[in-house]
């Protein structure tokens, strides 16, 4: 996967700082969820304002998404990641009022602008994929760069953010972020510079308007197979992964708060790993193989479960959320890549955009739901309960497409 990399690094030298500035920005947005989950555990949170934060962290981004889309058809993708990264930084007024009122309610607006340039960096990121890399090892390369991108808040972000917690002021993070938003703003800006072929990308869908594609509006039955699954995966990741890790650091408060920290880092390294132990040669094949891909989810699931309900020794539980998100972001990566793959690409955002949406509106009921069940039931029961019809789910929609791998 590292020579791969390096590869489309040297061909598509602008790409390169592309995925810097994504990088970078990723990890000041790590540092700023480290902070705030801190905050939260200091104020003794319960499981309900904890699933509150996951909801906050990825409502906007089912606004902002929609609002990509109908942008994308007059703005280039890369001038509008340069503006996400810009709004991200003004943003940040809202937890810094936060901190400095003592408010959870304005701390938990931290998790706003990550949302807000989640969802129009998406459709953006994915126009992009789908234009640039032609060659499915290069796009597959190329979805796993941004699973890194996304896991970068391991080195940087969560890594340091969680060795230092307590030991700096907590403004001193959202500093950083807003350092970092601007520098990624910058080396994005640069992107166009360093490689003509993405500066003169133009609005991706001007040519298709009058010919849309919502996969929401259309029969998924009339979609081919391999575009059927590739559209549904996120969704169902999202189903299974929302309420465990909304979730998250309830469980890792049964271990002390300062073991929030350490749920939050474990959950990230697993991230990383997830898409850097497949090669770009299995994209093509494992995003087909339904049977896998379910077994994926499921275990995932139990892992989960497994901590929750035997709260073993931090060591082993650390270990067991790690296996989890490394099963659970390649699964991401497979999904990052099937879009571009099997869908054309001067339909790609506005399929992405919905794709998106789905699975926001997803992420928010579910965390929700889950955060209230918690204030209710034992947190076992709760994921185990989520858990066993999100599989359910996965089980009905993927396993009838077996037959096509």
């Amino acid at each position: 996967m590292i020579q791969s990399i390096s590869a489309i690094f040297k061909k598509y030298p602008g790409y390169r700082a592309l995925v810097a500035g994504g990088l970078i920005s990723s990890a000041g947005t790590g540092l700023t969820q480290v902070a705030v989950y801190g905050e939260l555990a200091r104020m003794n949170a319960g499981p309900a304002t904890f699933a509150i934060a996951f909801a906050v962290s990825v409502l906007p981004g089912l606004f902002s998404s929609q609002v990509a889309e109908r942008f994308l058809r007059r703005i280039p993708p890369v001038k509008m990641l340069v503006l996400a990264e810009i709004m991200g930084a003004m943003l940040l007024v809202l937890p810094a009022l936060g901190m400095m009122l003592k408010s959870p309610e304005l701390l938990l607006a931290a998790q706003f602008s990550s949302s807000l340039i989640a969802g129009i960096a998406m459709p953006a990121g994915m126009g992009i994929n789908s234009i640039l890399f032609k060659e499915k090892e290069e796009l597959a390369s190329a979805s796993a760069l941004g699973t890194i991108a996304f896991s970068s808040q391991v080195l940087i972000g969560y890594g340091i953010g969680s060795l230092v917690y307590g030991k700096i002021p907590s403004h001193i993070y959202l500093l950083l972020d807003f350092a970092s938003y601007l520098a990624g703003a910058w080396l994005i800006s640069r992107s166009q510079k360093s490689d003509t072929r993405l500066g003169e990308l133009l609005p991706i869908e001007s040519a298709s308007v009058s010919t849309p594609l919502n996969p929401l509006r259309a029969r998924l039955g009339t979609l081919t197979p391999d575009q059927k699954r590739a559209f549904l995966l996120m969704p169902l990741l999202t189903c299974v992964g929302a309420p465990t890790v909304a979730l998250l650091p309830s469980i890792g408060m049964d271990f002390g708060s300062s073991a929030v920290p350490l749920f939050l880092f474990a959950k990230t390294v697993g991230q990383l790993l997830g898409p850097m132990l497949m090669p770009p040669s299995r994209y093509e094949t494992e995003s087909k193989n339904s049977r896998q891909l379910i077994l994926f989810l499921a275990s995932f699931a139990a892992l989960y479960l497994l901590v929750a309900s035997t709260k073993p020794m931090l060591p082993i539980a650390l270990g067991l959320i790690l296996m989890a998100h490394i099963l659970s972001n390649r699964v991401y990566s497979l999904a990052l890549f099937a879009l571009p793959r099997y869908f054309p690409s001067d339909r790609i955002v506005r399929v992405a955009a919905t794709q998106y949406q789905v699975q926001t509106s997803l992420m928010v009921i579910l965390g929700a739901s889950a955060g209230k069940a918690a204030s209710i039931l034992p947190i076992p029961h709760v994921i185990g309960g989520f858990s066993a019809l999100a599989v359910g789910a996965s089980l009905y929609l993927l396993g009838s497409l077996r037959e096509h791998n």
